[in-house]
């Protein structure tokens, strides 16, 4: 909050840029495997709520989670090189691709993808697909949701201003904190609370996805 910017992160070892990363549409974590919680404050998960449309085309994009291609995906995509999926760089391809799949916000928030998916994609497109094969949920838990999450690569700093920011979602006893609220009403950007819940599995990422999708469509950006 300091330097009021979102900074370009270290040189990644996956995509081989130094870049910060986020998710399109919604917040995707991995979940705790082992279902323990902890109580201290700065385990907590947080998401910044930024206009896409206000923010410079991102550097590059992927349909799915980097991190996760070799461990997940490449055996689905027949050992292809993750650089074959990178999307094209424009700013629309994101909105494309939830439409290609998924048809709307809220199906791509909830991981539904299209009944009509496989009539409108061919086996004979080998990338779309194996997209295919990678977006159908296939025994993961319902909050790691990575596998169908496209994924932006900015490698510029992300200024924090009234026409980029327009929330952050974080613990209750977080958002109360003084600079916090300072720095977002500044901005005029909203607070989002959750009450940390320290007893059921994965419940984290689970309560973030839960009021990050209440704020979404209390502003008409899912249905």
């Amino acid at each position: 909050m300091d330097s009021g910017e979102i900074a370009v992160g270290k040189l990644d070892s996956v995509i081989g840029k130094e870049a910060s990363f986020f998710f399109y549409g919604k917040p995707s974590y991995r979940p705790n495997s082992d279902g323990r919680s902890s109580s201290d404050i700065f385990s907590a998960l947080y998401t910044f709520i930024l206009d896409y449309n206000k923010l410079p085309c991102p550097a590059s994009m992927l349909p799915f989670d980097s991190g996760g291609y070799d461990k997940f995906y490449r055996d689905i995509c027949d050992n292809a090189v993750m650089e074959e999926y990178y999307l094209p760089q424009k700013k629309e391809m994101p909105a494309q691709v939830v439409n290609a799949f998924f048809e709307d916000n809220a199906a791509y928030y909830e991981w539904k993808v299209r009944d009509d998916l496989s009539n409108r994609i061919s086996t004979l497109d080998f990338h779309s697909y194996s997209m295919k094969q990678i977006c159908v949920p296939n025994g993961k838990t319902d909050y790691d949701q990575r596998a169908a999450s496209i994924e932006l690569h900015f490698t510029a700093p992300i200024k924090l201003e009234r026409a980029t920011l327009l929330a952050i979602v974080g613990p209750d006893t977080a958002l109360e904190d003084p600079e916090v609220v300072a720095f977002a009403s500044g901005l005029g950007a909203e607070c989002v609370p959750y009450k940390l819940d320290l007893d059921n599995i994965d419940a984290r990422q689970r309560q973030i996805r839960d009021v990050t999708r209440a704020w979404l469509k209390s502003g008409n950006y899912i249905s």
